[in-house]
């Protein structure tokens, strides 16, 4: 049986990979940058200058494509962030809907058995004058 794939999830997958890719890119940029150091300095300590200089603006190369590679991946959380932030606050928009909801729910649910109680209470024979609230179960003290 043929599933089609979700299209955001795909998406999701997608951009995790390339920001992966571009991690492990930044994690190899920084190990040659750790080697073109070293070989720099040897080249330094054995007065050989035009390879130091080599080294040097070649570790500058790769640094800049760090940053690159790292404001790639800045980029990606900030507009991750971002998101979290647009779908939380609809959360609690939601929340706040529901909950204004339920409290108008309560209230008219209330006020319908307070209405009610009257009514089943002289069903039952009740004179109305002592007729007990709800909650007064036992209390000997008719209400007016």
């Amino acid at each position: 049986m043929y599933q089609q794939a979700n299209p955001f999830l795909q998406h999701a997958i997608n951009h995790g990979q390339s920001l992966i890719a571009e991690m492990n890119k930044a994690r190899s940029l920084s190990q040659d940058i750790v080697s073109a150091c070293d070989s720099a300095m040897m080249s330094m300590n054995a007065g050989n200058t035009q390879n130091a200089i080599n080294s040097v603006q070649s570790i500058r190369n790769m640094a800049t494509q760090v940053a690159q590679s790292t404001q790639i991946f800045n980029q990606a959380i900030n507009k991750r962030l971002d998101m979290s932030s647009y779908m939380l606050n609809h959360i609690q928009q939601k929340i706040g809907e529901l909950s204004g909801a339920i409290q108008s729910l309560k209230a008219s649910t209330a006020h319908s058995q307070s209405m009610n109680w009257g009514q089943y209470s002289n069903q039952y024979g009740h004179s109305s004058a002592h007729q007990m609230m709800p909650g007064q179960f036992g209390s000997s003290m008719p209400q007016q």
